[in-house]
């Protein structure tokens, strides 16, 4: 093999090896308290991501409704 190919390798396995290390230097309970914090982090950003879809939505809605009318004038003409 040569250097470059076992450098990859070792670039790949390192991280595991390294995670391992962290995870078993932590309990169980401070490995489910950053699960928990991760998961309401990433509640948070669905929660603001829907409030923007949503806000989204109601303003293509009265777009359409605003739209609706000006055809219903322009076929009154």
């Amino acid at each position: 093999m040569r250097y470059t190919e076992i450098m990859q390798i070792i670039g790949m396995i390192a991280p595991s090896i390294f995670t391992y290390i962290l995870a078993s230097k932590k309990s169980n309970h401070d490995i489910l308290k950053d699960n928990l914090n991760i998961l309401q982090r990433e509640i948070e950003t669905t929660r603001l991501e829907n409030d923007s879809l949503r806000k989204q939505v109601l303003e293509l809605m009265s777009e359409n409704a605003r739209l609706k009318n000006q055809i219903k004038v322009l076929r009154k003409k």
